[in-house]
């Protein structure tokens, strides 16, 4: 069995090979893309109730010693309601419960249009996935020829 310092200077060396070999690739700076949050956001109601899952399957966990349950049988349950959720809210229903998926949805096409269009605000979301796919296709490197 290996002690702890041998990972942790393993794990150091590796960080530095890897820093050697890709240095070029690393930006000096890199700048931030200012993302709307209501936007991302597609299942507002999911997320309160991942965010109480969670939160009740941790309280629960911590919890479990005490109260004699099997901590598999907690994560088991936990990942069974919102599981349930899901199926219910996307296979049953196909979304249609949620308008402010719809009007999302509306949203970012509006942002994509503007984007394509070129008339779109710098920094909103449509030009931060123009500037994205421009520098991926700028950053496209051709295979080097060992021979």
């Amino acid at each position: 069995m290996c002690p702890d310092h041998m990972y942790a200077g393993a794990g150091l060396a590796c960080l530095a090979v890897l820093l050697l070999v890709h240095h070029k690739h690393i930006p000096k700076r890199l700048t931030l893309p200012e993302l709307q949050p209501a936007i991302m956001l597609v299942d507002k109601p999911g997320a309160i109730l991942g965010t109480i899952n969670i939160l009740a399957c941790l309280a629960f966990l911590a919890a479990a010693p005490v109260l004699g349950w099997e901590l598999w049988l907690v994560t088991l349950v936990s990942a069974g309601l919102h599981a349930l959720y899901n199926f219910v809210a996307y296979v049953v229903f196909k979304g249609r419960w949620c308008t402010q998926h719809q009007h999302q949805q509306q949203q970012v096409e509006v942002e994509l249009g503007r984007a394509a269009s070129g008339t779109a605000e710098r920094g909103s979301t449509a030009d931060l996935v123009v500037h994205t796919t421009q520098r991926q296709q700028q950053q496209q490197v051709e295979p080097v020829d060992s021979s």
